[in-house]
């Protein structure tokens, strides 16, 4: 576990938040990248807290939950633009 999540950290994660894939490395026929994916990035959280990197995994979360709407919900998919907005 402990190499998959500095694979991803190193690769997928982006100000913060975890992409599903590299959008510049993979070619999906969509045009344009994509946003974070909020499910990847609590993952993050979950795996940074039971590796014992609770510092790390509270700074993830807190920075997922900024984008909840004001009814308290979370997309699947969050924008740059959601991101600076919190």
């Amino acid at each position: 576990m402990i190499g998959t999540v500095e694979a991803i950290e190193k690769r997928l994660m982006k100000d913060g938040f975890v992409e599903r894939y590299e959008t510049k490395k993979t070619k999906d026929g969509l045009s344009g990248g994509e946003g974070a994916f909020l499910a990847c990035s609590f993952w993050m959280v979950t795996s940074l807290w039971l590796m014992g990197r609770k510092a790390d995994a509270r700074r993830c979360s807190n920075g997922c939950l900024r984008c909840e709407t004001m009814s308290g919900l979370l997309s699947e998919e969050m924008t740059r633009w959601e991101a600076l907005r919190g």
